[in-house]
């Protein structure tokens, strides 16, 4: 599994690092994108699915104040794919199961 994760870490790496590489407006491709980087599972080794790890990259066009570390405390991620698309204009107050209504404050 280790290894299965480092590979999909490079490659998340590499595309990166594209990105940052096309020139686009006032920035790069990078710089006007968000990029969503999940782990399935927190501890592998007993399959547990909370407080999973999740990397954001790109500044979604300047909306994502990066190098930051945000704890969620047991936030479901339902209300941060809620956020993503708020934050793309698309008005949304749930997404996925309706008892997770909501968006995360302080991520955007």
């Amino acid at each position: 599994m280790t290894k299965v994760s480092t590979w999909y870490a490079e490659q998340f790496a590499y595309l990166l690092s594209e990105l940052k590489k096309v020139p686009e407006g006032d920035g790069t491709l990078l710089d006007h994108t968000l990029l969503f980087y999940p782990n399935e599972l927190s501890q592998a080794e007993v399959h547990d699915r909370r407080n999973l790890p999740y990397l954001l990259a790109g500044k979604a066009g300047g909306k994502l104040q990066t190098g930051r570390f945000l704890q969620m405390h047991g936030e479901p991620h339902n209300r941060l794919l809620t956020s993503f698309l708020n934050v793309f204009g698309v008005p949304a107050t749930g997404f996925g199961e309706a008892m997770f209504p909501g968006t995360l404050s302080g991520v955007f």
